[in-house]
């Protein structure tokens, strides 16, 4: 009996009765083995798949006259083979290649090959023995890893910039410390519900309408009636729903400290609309129903966010008697709209209840 941690040869079994070509075709990695003049003498089953070739194209021919390179990567892929024939395992950087199909058509894979020398009984290398491994998809999720990883970190450095602006800002405005901080803070949550809706669009941008919502149902929970809405469906891009998402916290705040939120026979209407060439909107916030409204007598926070955000044009304030009239013309490239989904005086849908600021 065999010693204990040691096995016996199979009885009537040995490596002569394997048919190693055919055991080459069932593996499936993709192997190639060529000669010293990188002519192949064979390729298994998962190779010619992988390179969508069979053995009569590819049999007795250069394998650059099989596949095609341009002089550079050439001249690259040769230095490897040359290493190979010297005795050394090589490995390849990962490369696109556009490999004809079957049908005729062109498919772009990425491949990283192994090559690995076959010596004779003399020690003389006589082939090179290639395994290719298709990384496509692999390199394909790597990379759209890095774009996120690069795009999570300028959403970040944005998303401190702003609120450093906002900061510096609030304390030009703020009377009092515990004003600044209760602003700042309402400016802030604002900032974090805007990041949670763009999260959820999978940073695609809001819809204007859902900015409205969410900005003014923090104020009025149920008391809806006091608005009315007109304009067409427009969608911003990422940037420019922050921007009018901090626009309209502004707009509300003030409305609820000092303008139509405050009373209860004040009233609010919105309307937007686009212009032709579909890259500038037109705002009008109007605020009704109050009286002895007068031109405020410093500039607030939200005056000098407009004169912040480059993209916004041609605002003007007036300060009538029964309300504040808002207008602004916002020039942006990242737009979205359809022009036949206009609803003419729409009431927003109730929002959940928040706390008065």
């Amino acid at each position: 009996m065999p010693d204990e941690g040691t096995s016996a040869p199979m009885s009537g079994a040995s490596a002569s009765d394997l048919d190693f070509r055919r055991l080459m075709d069932y593996l499936p990695s993709p192997f190639m083995v060529m000669t010293r003049h990188y002519i192949p003498i064979y390729a298994n089953e998962a190779y010619l798949a992988l390179v969508h070739r069979s053995w009569e194209d590819m049999v007795g021919r250069d394998i650059f006259e099989s596949f095609p390179e341009k002089p550079r990567r050439m001249k690259k892929i040769k230095d490897y083979f040359k290493r190979t024939l010297a005795g050394e395992k090589t490995v390849m950087d990962k490369e696109y290649y556009s490999i004809p199909t079957l049908n005729g058509g062109i498919e772009t894979r990425c491949w990283q090959s192994i090559q690995l020398p076959y010596f004779d009984k003399d020690g003389e290398v006589t082939h090179i023995i290639q395994q290719a491994v298709d990384v496509t998809e692999e390199e394909a999720q790597r990379r759209q890893t890095e774009l996120l990883s690069r795009e999570l970190d300028h959403r970040v450095k944005n998303m401190f910039a702003v609120i450093q602006a906002t900061a510096n800002l609030a304390s030009h405005d703020a009377q009092t410390a515990k004003e600044f901080r209760e602003d700042f803070t309402a400016r802030m949550i604002s900032m974090s519900r805007t990041y949670d809706a763009l999260s959820r669009t999978h940073w695609e941008g809001l819809k204007l309408r859902d900015i409205f919502h969410a900005e003014l149902g923090a104020y009025l929970g149920g008391g809806n009636t006091k608005i009315t809405m007109a304009g067409p469906d427009i969608r911003f891009g990422a940037q420019a729903s922050q921007n009018a998402s901090l626009l309209v916290h502004e707009l509300a705040t003030n409305a609820a400290k000092h303008g139509c939120f405050s009373k209860p026979e004040g009233r609010l209407h919105i309307e937007w609309e686009v212009d032709e060439a579909g890259d500038k909107i037109r705002i009008i916030w109007s605020e009704t129903g109050l009286t002895g409204i007068r031109e405020p007598d410093r500039i607030g926070f939200g005056t000098q966010l407009t004169d912040f955000m480059p993209n916004i044009k041609n605002v003007s304030r007036t300060y009538r008697d029964e309300g504040l009239l808002f207008e602004v013309t916002v020039t942006l490239r990242a737009i979205r709209f359809n022009p036949k989904r206009q609803l003419s005086r729409q009431v927003p849908g109730s929002a959940p209840r928040a706390g008065h600021k």
